[in-house]
């Protein structure tokens, strides 16, 4: 992948799957702290206030200044991502279906 991080600010979000492709490539990601993307994310991206420039700016700074929180943040971005997957997404709705 090219990007070295991954910035997504949505005020609203139905689920946040841009945040979870990003983290699926080991990209650092900061996010927003709102809608459902917290609970997507979890601790695997920053999560930020999205009309807070300064703490987004502080944040991509320290990212690309200390590689130990970069690597960190990668890495537990990546292990958040691996949590999802299509075909598990699909065998829950199936058993929702059988269950209705």
């Amino acid at each position: 992948h090219l990007s070295k991080i991954f910035i997504y600010l949505s005020e609203y979000d139905g689920f946040g799957l841009a945040p979870l492709e990003a983290m699926a490539t080991k990209t650092p990601t900061i996010t927003s702290n709102l809608s459902s993307i917290p609970e997507v994310v979890e601790d695997g991206a920053i999560q930020v206030n999205p009309k807070n420039h300064k703490e987004t700016a502080r944040y991509t700074i320290k990212l690309l200044k200390d590689k130990d929180f970069y690597n960190n943040i990668s890495n537990k971005g990546f292990l958040q991502a691996k949590k999802f997957s299509w075909k598990k997404s699909i065998k829950q709705l199936l058993e929702i279906y059988k269950n209705v």
